[in-house]
C-alpha cells in the first residue's frame, strides 16, 4: 500500500495493522442491495433481521390496508428518526438498529449507471448459470 507511505505511514508494522483494520471496517455489514425491495419480508431476510418477532412488529407498524405496496413502507421508514424506529418497531438492540439504519439508509433507486452495472453483473452471473461458466 504506497498510498500509506505517502501519507506518512512508513513502518511495516503501522501499515500491516491498518490494512488489517481496513478489511475488518465492512465485514459487520450485510450486503444490501440498493434498490427499492419489492417485499418487506425478503428484505428483513436479506439484512438479517427476519426474526417472527420484527415480522410481526412490521406487520402491526405497517398494516397491508394503509401500506398496500412495500414501497409505501420503505418511503416512511427512511424519514423515521432512530427513536421513531425504536418506538414504533420496538428494535431495541443496537446491533439490530445499526444495521436497520444501514439498510434503511441503502434503499433508493439506483442512478443510471448503477442500474446498468446491476443489469451487467446480473446479466454475466446468469450467462454463467446457464452455461456452467465460473470467473
Amino acid at each position: 500500500m504506497s498510498d500509506l507511505k505517502d501519507i506518512g505511514v512508513t513502518d511495516p508494522h503501522d501499515r500491516d495493522d491498518f490494512r488489517r483494520h481496513i478489511k475488518k471496517l465492512h465485514q459487520d455489514e450485510p450486503d444490501i442491495d440498493i434498490t427499492v425491495p419489492d417485499n418487506v419480508e425478503i428484505w428483513l431476510e436479506v439484512i438479517g433481521l427476519a426474526t417472527e418477532e420484527y415480522k410481526e412488529k412490521f406487520k402491526q407498524a405497517f398494516p397491508e390496508n394503509t401500506y398496500p405496496k412495500a414501497q409505501d413502507v420503505f418511503k416512511d421508514l427512511k424519514t423515521m428518526t432512530e427513536s421513531h424506529i425504536t418506538r414504533k418497531l420496538g428494535v431495541k438492540a443496537k446491533g439490530h438498529l445499526r444495521r436497520l439504519k444501514l439498510a434503511i439508509t441503502r434503499i433508493r433507486q439506483p442512478t443510471l449507471r448503477e442500474y446498468s452495472l446491476l443489469k451487467i453483473v446480473n446479466d454475466s452471473h446468469f450467462a454463467s448459470m446457464a452455461f456452467g461458466l465460473r470467473y
